[in-house]
């Protein structure tokens, strides 16, 4: 056979597979070797793969660009869809900063004006204010207040008639009404003191005795104690910067500079240290506690800190108020602080808001119990109702539910009997436990069928969702009603030094951020136990002052729960009524050693306040010891050289009070008109002869011995009397070293 291919028979793969198919090129034959051909095979082949790789390229590299154009359209969408939720979340973030600023302070809904156009025939709209033929609550009592008597005289050219020129006759009464003033002002107390020469030859002994220095807060200081108090009070406890007090003092006459007072408290901070370490003590022994915390800043740097924010911590208890300035906010603020809590407590229970620093500190402590603030999670759906107005709705049926537990949990304390355990309550208690069991059953099942809804809005299901989250922790007033429902006693214990912040942008150094923690915390205490603040500063401060300018060493009379009620009640009343009184003395005794026929000297004994009496004389007996049954009138041309002392009803009626309040029979105003007659006005009662009063009223017995609980023996006083024609009978114990009584004064 021949190796050449047959010209007239094309190869079959080059034959046409169209049948009937007729090209120009059917008919023409090629010679071709089979080298050749194979070459042609090959190429073919080649060729045929190299397109088909193309395609597929070509197909691949449409699908990847489906692919990118599928992948770039769904981020653009997703980014569509996250900046559509920050838009909802901005706006709900405007319109919750617009009712934070411009929006109503209360939670009533505004009238509408279709609501307001209503018919004449519908019931009036109550008017504010107090109500026609309501009962008023009167003046505010202000009878401690100091009295100056001012008299007002009529024209000399209105004393005569105008017709006929006859003098007007004076009348006994006048026309009386009052002015309250205000008036401060400051002094110098000029002290001198007095130096013995030595009229002896003994080497033993100095030449010259000088009297001891006046007693001071900071020694060498110029400042006064009452000085101190105000500027302690007033950035501590009215929370005004203390360039702003110095500019008021200035401007009424005092001029101090900053650095004198910045360094007079530096050198305060040791003062109170003794009384911390008492609060603190004390407090680890309560059950109950309302923690709360906020910033503050403190403008010193310290190492291993960066920035200048700190955080104020405080922690209430039924007994005292601690404040803690510390630069972290972590959980070991809490944990340190109730680390030292008594072994004795089995349950201590901690109020507060759903801060993770305080989980942490239950789970260190397993006799800590938090009990969660329903005031903060009532907030949350505050918030998402007005972030998002679709859901007000919603939010409103669930402020109603919670506004019924605080009313069930209001009628139920109102039972409530700390004494007995939860079990062994009255049966009225019980009844109000029960119903308050059922509210708090139906709100739980209202809950779980919100939770379990397909469709949620994001806010409803937070806000559900915290409250499933910490359901148990605001459950716990249910098994404990001496646990509070919320924090808000804590968070007012914030409110002083928020405001401080404000005015004084924190604390410049690390002494002062812990003066400023420690006058809330004392000041706070002290207001706890309803004593009052300036009063017990002062006393403190004199104190330390006596104690030459260091903490005293016995704080019995300064710790709250160690006063008895006599100290107690003492150091509730301010101190200016003191310093008025004692004043009112002096004056009083001096105008009366100028007046014809006074005979007697005046002894100024120290004074105490007529809280002391009465509150030491509570039965009628034990005060009326105190007083003799003669008072001696030494006046030239009297008759009667004796005058009993009549008093009125036993102390303890409220008839015989006086305008003070206080029911003593020391509070009887005792006149003189004449040498020859004693009218003794009763409160609330008439003027009447001395024969009158003395069918009417009994005397009083004398005893030669003190029945104070507190006194180990003393002398009867003495009791020196003054009168005259024009000024009024002052009765001043002296000579008596007896503390629970010592001066007792009684003007009209």
């Amino acid at each position: 056979m021949s190796n050449e291919l047959n010209p007239l028979s094309p190869p079959a793969e080059f034959s046409d597979s169209r049948k009937g198919a007729s090209t120009p090129f059917s008919k023409q034959f090629v010679r071709l070797s089979k080298q050749e051909h194979i070459q042609l095979k090959y190429d073919v082949n080649r060729w045929r793969g190299l397109a088909q790789q193309w395609k597929d390229k070509c197909y691949h590299l449409e699908q990847s660009q489906q692919e990118h154009e599928t992948r770039k359209y769904l981020k653009l969408l997703e980014k569509h869809r996250r900046q559509s939720e920050e838009l909802e979340r901005t706006k709900a973030r405007v319109l919750q900063l617009e009712k934070q600023v411009y929006g109503r302070k209360t939670e009533k809904k505004p009238v509408k004006k279709s609501e307001a156009l209503e018919p004449a025939s519908a019931a009036p709209k109550k008017k504010r204010g107090a109500q026609r033929g309501s009962k008023g609550h009167g003046r505010t009592p202000r009878e401690k207040l100091a009295r100056e008597v001012e008299t007002l005289d009529v024209a000399p050219e209105d004393q005569v008639c105008d017709f006929c020129g006859a003098a007007y006759a004076p009348m006994s009464n006048t026309d009386n009404s009052e002015i309250l003033e205000y008036f401060t002002k400051a002094y110098f107390r000029e002290i001198r003191r007095k130096k013995y020469a030595k009229t002896c030859n003994c080497r033993q002994t100095p030449a010259v005795v000088t009297a001891k220095p006046a007693p001071r807060v900071i020694a060498k200081g110029l400042l006064g104690v009452s000085v101190w108090v105000e500027i302690l009070l007033s950035k501590y406890s009215y929370s005004r910067s203390t360039c702003n007090l110095l500019r008021q003092m200035r401007d009424q006459g005092l001029a101090i500079s900053q650095g004198t007072v910045t360094d007079g408290l530096k050198k305060m901070v040791p003062l109170f240290e003794p009384l911390l370490d008492q609060l603190m003590q004390r407090q680890m022994e309560d059950s109950v506690f309302h923690c709360d915390e906020t910033g503050w800043k403190v403008y010193e740097k310290m190492e291993g800190k960066i920035g200048n924010r700190w955080y104020l911590w405080v922690f209430e208890s039924a007994s005292s108020v601690i404040y803690r300035i510390e630069p972290t906010r972590s959980g070991d603020v809490p944990i340190k602080h109730f680390s030292s809590l008594s072994e004795k407590l089995k349950e201590v229970f901690v109020i507060c808001d759903r801060y993770s620093g305080y989980k942490r500190l239950a789970k260190v402590n397993a006799a800590i119990i938090l009990a969660f603030c329903w005031v903060h999670m009532r907030r949350d759906y505050l918030e998402a109702a007005v972030q998002y107005p679709q859901l007000e709705r919603w939010m409103f049926e669930w402020r109603e539910r919670i506004g019924e537990i605080y009313h069930l949990n209001a009628r139920r304390l109102e039972h409530f009997d700390e004494s007995r355990p939860l079990a062994q309550q009255s049966e009225s208690f019980m009844r109000q436990q029960q119903r308050l069991e059922r509210s708090v059953e139906q709100m739980e099942r209202t809950l779980k069928y919100e939770l379990s809804a397909e469709q949620m809005h994001p806010a409803q299901l937070k806000v559900l969702s915290s409250l499933q989250n910490h359901w148990s922790g605001l459950m716990v007033f249910l098994k404990h009603p001496q646990v509070a429902l919320d924090n808000n006693s804590g968070e007012r214990k914030m409110r002083n030094p928020a405001m401080l912040r404000k005015n004084c942008r924190g604390s410049g150094s690390h002494w002062s951020a812990s003066l400023a923690a420690q006058m809330f915390s004392i000041i706070q205490s002290v207001l706890l136990w309803d004593l009052n603040p300036q009063r017990w500063l002062y006393e403190y401060l004199s104190a330390c002052a006596a104690n030459g300018g260091q903490a005293p060493e016995d704080l019995e009379a300064f710790i709250p729960w160690r006063m008895s009620e006599a100290r107690r009640a003492e150091m509730s009343q301010p101190p200016a009524a003191v310093s008025q009184r004692s004043s009112l003395i002096s004056k009083c005794a001096a105008a009366v050693s100028t007046q014809r026929g006074c005979l007697s000297t005046v002894s100024q004994p120290p004074w105490l306040d007529i809280a002391d009496a009465t509150s030491v004389a509570r039965s009628w007996s034990a005060f009326a010891n105190w007083l003799p049954p003669i008072l001696t009138v030494p006046e030239p041309g009297c008759r009667s050289r004796s005058v009993s002392c009549w008093i009125g009803k036993s102390p303890m009626e409220d008839s015989n009070r006086c305008r003070a309040g206080w029911r003593c029979c020391a509070c009887i105003e005792i006149s003189w008109l004449c040498c020859r007659r004693l009218v003794a006005n009763l409160p609330g009662r008439s003027s009447a002869s001395p024969t009158a009063l003395r069918r009417r009223h009994r005397s009083v017995r004398r005893c030669m011995s003190c029945q104070h609980p507190s006194c180990g023996g003393c002398q009867p006083p003495l009791i020196h009397v003054f009168g005259t024609n024009t000024l009024n009978a002052i009765i001043i114990l002296d000579t008596n070293p007896c503390p629970a009584l010592s001066s007792v004064i009684s003007l009209p």
